[in-house]
């Protein structure tokens, strides 16, 4: 629990220091930050796994909480539970669609995937399809935003950060160039580990920890 408050606080801090400069560069009026997001909560996650009890109740309050304090309006966000493989497919396709209609209109867009539900060493397992982590990496590298945060909270969802594909860039939140790109990836577990959640608190550990700071409680 100590390592899983500590990951989340970080991942806080990098959201509060995205959604000030978001604030400040929205009123400066040259044209603001548009924030776009799909949430996946997955309780089943095929043969020979346990029914989660909490995964669709975390990605709805992860949604209301982005919505109300996150700075992505209902318009531009996308809730899925229980998705399938081509559901999530689909999903991706119309933020991509959203974001290129109104890039001309903003500053920088920015797009943010959360899932909480089973994973193995290689995939999403999304009932009884799975999203294997190289192309899931890719199609979210395909969604045309200059900022890509992604929050996986599964078990081994570390190995999903370590899928090849990656570059060494200078981190986005401190590019103090005219154009900020870049990939900010949170995972709820290394690429060997169980994620938990808990019946006392009615949530996975990890995403309540997550919410409780950006709630402003941690």
């Amino acid at each position: 629990m100590k390592g899983i408050k500590i990951y989340a606080s970080i991942f806080i801090m990098i959201l509060n220091a995205v959604f000030s400069a978001a604030a400040s560069e929205n009123n400066s009026g040259s044209g603001g930050i548009d924030r776009y997001a799909v949430f996946v909560g997955s309780n089943t996650g095929g043969k020979n796994t346990q029914k989660l009890l909490y995964a669709a109740s975390d990605a709805s309050a992860f949604q209301k909480t982005m919505t109300s304090i996150g700075g992505v309006p209902e318009s531009n966000g996308i809730l899925l539970l229980d998705p399938s493989k081509s559901d999530l497919d689909d999903a991706l396709s119309l933020v991509s669609v959203m974001i290129e209609k109104n890039k001309a209109k903003s500053k920088r867009s920015e797009f943010i995937f959360y899932y909480s539900g089973h994973s193995d060493e290689t995939s999403l397992q999304l009932g009884k399809t799975n999203y294997d982590y190289s192309s899931l990496k890719a199609a979210i590298s395909a969604v045309p935003s200059d900022v890509h945060v992604v929050i996986l909270d599964s078990c081994y969802s570390g190995n999903f950060i370590r899928t090849k594909g990656g570059q060494k860039k200078k981190p986005f939140l401190f590019d103090d160039s005219s154009v900020v790109k870049g990939h900010a990836y949170l995972s709820s577990s290394s690429s060997q580990e169980f994620s938990q959640e808990s019946d006392e608190i009615g949530s996975s550990f990890f995403t309540n920890a997550m919410l409780t700071g950006l709630r402003g409680a941690a």
